[in-house]
């Protein structure tokens, strides 16, 4: 029995092991045909990485009592139902019919909602969040440009300010308002610089692409004309082996 089973494991090209291995790497992954997708996913599975940290640091907020159990199940709920949609819009080629196919501004704004949202019931704690909205800035910088960042500091900027709205009116009495829009203020500003300057670097990235395109474009020059050279080259030898036969 085990001489029958040696002979099958010479016959079976792929070992059965690898099998499940390779098809959900095929699945999670794209081929070398195409290319744009691939880095899309490749950007994905960062942010994916980013989500899992922010969501150790709010497992940490609940292990210390500023976070309660529902908001936490809440988050986490939304937060992975948010991060499988983009994963199938990437995976099934959906996003490439949007305007933008890296769905860079969706995958930032949506965690800073539920940043918000868990802002609302971190109590003291509630600004120790705005670090991690402004590490989520930083994922702008693979597509965005100047606008986009005023997009999204306007976007998270107002939602900031409401959420300091609500927790006047239904915690008038637990908040130091004052606090709270200092915070606010100061969480503006360095919105604002870090928008400019980041604004600045993804600016650069189409004066470069024109520059890689204009160097691609000689290296063809130099290529065609070394092999023109290299054929005249072969030529002249063959003329040459001919005249002194």
């Amino acid at each position: 029995a085990l001489r029958h089973l040696h002979g099958l494991r010479r016959i079976v090209p792929v070992p059965l092991r690898n099998l499940g291995s390779m098809r959900l790497a095929n699945f999670l992954m794209f081929n070398h045909h195409e290319p744009e997708q691939g880095i899309r996913l490749r950007r994905f599975l960062v942010g994916i990485a980013a989500h899992l940290m922010n969501f150790l640091f709010v497992l940490g907020c609940w292990l210390l009592g500023f976070l309660n159990t529902q908001c936490v199940e809440i988050y986490a709920v939304l937060d992975i139902a948010f991060n499988l949609a983009v994963y199938l819009t990437i995976r099934s080629g959906l996003n490439t019919r949007f305007e933008d196919p890296s769905l860079t501004f969706l995958q930032i704004s949506t965690p800073a909602m539920l940043g918000l949202f868990l802002m609302y019931f971190a109590g003291p704690a509630r600004g120790v969040f705005l670090l991690l909205g402004l590490a989520m800035f930083c994922f702008g910088m693979f597509r965005f440009r100047s606008r986009d960042f005023i997009y999204l500091a306007i976007l998270i900027l107002t939602a900031y300010a409401a959420l300091i709205a609500l927790l006047a009116h239904n915690q008038a009495d637990t908040i130091n308002l004052k606090l709270e829009l200092l915070q606010w203020a100061a969480f503006a500003m360095t919105v604002a610089q870090f928008s400019f300057l980041a604004g600045m670097i993804g600016d650069l990235r189409p004066k470069v692409r024109e520059k890689n395109q204009a160097l691609s474009k000689k290296n063809e020059e130099l290529e065609a004309a070394f092999q023109r050279i290299t054929e005249q080259n072969a030529e002249l030898e063959a003329a040459f082996q001919r005249i002194t036969d």
